[in-house]
């Protein structure tokens, strides 16, 4: 006969049980915050639809691409504003597979980059925010609005792969990403708070703060180096995904485009 077990040591259990379901939830949600996304969409391969509102650059390696005799000639914006950015004169790039994903990237050799002529919604002369998918081993710019910047100036922004975003000479200081990796870049640019924020792999590493709007430029953008002058900063490495948006993104918002570029390249919020 099987005897019956006290109601007192079943209601033992089930508290212990609810108790251990409890911590493996906080600690879940903790961590979450911890790492700076919460896990409140589950991440997908591609933009949705509602993400692509305010796109005014989006420059991704896997669609768009084109080749003369093998070299990169244009890469073209799939955000639908057609800010397509050019091969600048000399440029030899060619497009290749990234050992950690297999997903194409645009290699850059350190003498070459590409050109987009200007459009008003690449002003940082209100909110902003960028993405960057990337991996470099040298060079100091992977994007600028600034055609002949001689240093940091109130009618340039630029995306450095060792720090991060600046904008109008206020430039982050302790974010630091490692050469040679695989990284995801953000920058969320508040022109209201006058805060720039930046973020490795869904996390926040820095924030800026005193941050004054760009003058509005009608300079165009270039991507893999500062400007037309020789030794400007060319990068030697990948860019694989490139994402402009013209107002600073929420918190939801960063975190669902970073899922969409984390799941894309294999990419962890601890990398």
């Amino acid at each position: 006969m099987v005897g019956l077990v006290p109601s007192s040591q079943i209601c033992s259990f089930e508290m212990k049980k609810f108790r251990t379901e409890y911590v493996v939830m906080a600690t879940i949600v903790v961590a979450a915050v911890f790492c700076g996304c919460m896990l409140v969409r589950k991440p997908t391969t591609e933009l949705s639809e509602s993400l692509t509102d305010h796109l005014q650059l989006w420059l991704r390696a896997d669609k768009g691409v084109f080749l003369v005799d093998g070299v990169v000639s244009q890469w073209t914006d799939q955000s639908g504003k057609g800010n397509h950015a050019v091969a600048a004169e000399g440029s030899v790039m060619r497009l290749e597979e990234l050992a950690e994903n297999a997903q194409p990237a645009i290699l850059f050799n350190g003498t070459s980059a590409l050109r987009i002529p200007h459009a008003d919604g690449l002003n940082a002369d209100g909110s902003f925010t960028t993405f960057i998918v990337y991996k470099v081993s040298s060079g100091f710019r992977l994007a600028q609005k600034k055609d002949a910047s001689t240093g940091l100036t109130g009618t340039a922004w630029f995306v450095t792969p060792q720090n991060g975003m600046a904008v109008s000479g206020k430039s982050p200081t302790k974010a630091s990403f490692e050469t040679g990796v695989l990284h995801i870049q953000a920058n969320v640019f508040d022109a209201e708070l006058g805060e720039i924020h930046v973020y490795s792999n869904g996390t926040e590493v820095e924030l800026v703060t005193d941050v004054p709007l760009q003058q509005a430029n009608e300079d165009p953008v270039y991507i893999g180096r500062r400007n037309q002058s020789p030794s400007a900063g060319f990068i030697t490495g990948y860019i694989a995904e490139f994402i402009i948006y013209d107002t600073n993104l929420s918190a939801d918002e960063r975190c669902a485009v970073e899922g969409y570029l984390r799941q894309k390249y294999a990419i962890n919020e601890s990398q």
